[in-house]
């Protein structure tokens, strides 16, 4: 990516990102690419710099390789965990919700920050309309990048039949 934004005339060099991911990092990723791009003021903000720079479908994002869906569930269940769909999106959810929920799928994630009350009630009907389990979370990807930790939080009644499942919860 580092190249691609080269071509660009955008000049970032690796230890830039590195020093955005911080002392604790376990990886580097696009959040820590836009922190860089917005320290070097070539994005007014994280927002601007998926948006414009390095978002899906822009010259400067590299496509990853990843599982397909039904072969993510396989492996999840394979190794002792429950599969659940983070983020589902009410325009693709009822087209391929069957086929995941026959993969294997055991939950939606229902409850996050950015959902409406509105996007809450729709997914949480489709879970249980599909006997699925009901997760949510915070969303929480570092300091400052939406909202802070410890501002939404779900709790165990929201999601104890998840919870027990995944053998988290007595």
């Amino acid at each position: 990516m580092l190249v691609r934004l080269a071509s660009q005339k955008i000049n970032l060099q690796i230890e830039d990102v590195i020093k955005e991911a911080g002392p604790e990092r376990s990886s580097l990723g696009r959040p820590h690419l836009a922190r860089a791009l917005v320290t070097k003021g070539y994005a007014s903000s994280m927002t601007d710099a998926f948006d414009r720079l390095i978002g899906d479908q822009h010259p400067a994002q590299v496509a990853i390789s990843a599982l397909g869906a039904n072969e993510a569930i396989r492996l999840i269940r394979d190794a002792g965990g429950v599969a659940v769909w983070a983020h589902p999106r009410l325009e693709v959810l009822d087209k391929i919700l069957p086929e995941l929920v026959a993969a294997g799928l055991r939950g939606l994630e229902v409850y996050r920050p950015k959902s409406s009350p509105q996007h809450v009630l729709n997914i949480k009907a489709r879970a249980t309309k599909m006997d699925l389990l009901v997760t949510g979370g915070s969303d929480w990807h570092g300091p400052g990048l939406g909202v802070e930790l410890g501002q939404f939080y779900v709790i165990d009644d929201d999601v104890s039949q998840f919870l027990r499942e995944g053998q988290l919860l007595a």
